[in-house]
């Protein structure tokens, strides 16, 4: 009986430290248009990581957009997605949020056009 708690409790504390994460919105829905297209773009870059010590990739449980800049400059900054590519006008800058076990905050990255990458 003693071992039965046990086991749940601790199937009850992996549960929540999964969880917690993917309650945390994705951003999204405070951007239109083109930002929101650069947005998922950017949350999509996050995703494959730029981290590459492979442990770290296991412990991103989510990507949140914090912010989209735009640099109104005539320049085509090319994205891609799960339904295609798409170019917009402009040159974009995003910086993602990526979270851990119980939501907490992993890092960050800024994603430029072209899926250029910076941990921050």
């Amino acid at each position: 009986m003693k071992k039965l708690i046990i086991i749940t409790s601790i199937t009850l504390v992996v549960l929540i430290a999964v969880a917690i994460p993917l309650l945390i919105p994705n951003g999204l829905s405070f951007l239109g248009g083109d930002e929101y297209k650069f947005g998922e773009f950017a949350i999509l870059i996050a995703s494959n990581g730029i981290f590459e010590n492979p442990l770290e990739r296991i412990l991103i449980l989510k990507s949140r957009v914090r912010q989209v800049e735009k640099q109104d400059i005539d320049t085509q900054c090319k994205i891609y997605s799960a339904t295609g590519s798409d170019t917009l006008t402009g040159d974009y800058t995003a910086i993602i949020d990526v979270y851990t076990f119980f939501g907490v905050r992993f890092g960050a990255m800024s994603v430029g056009c072209g899926g250029s990458a910076i941990r921050k």
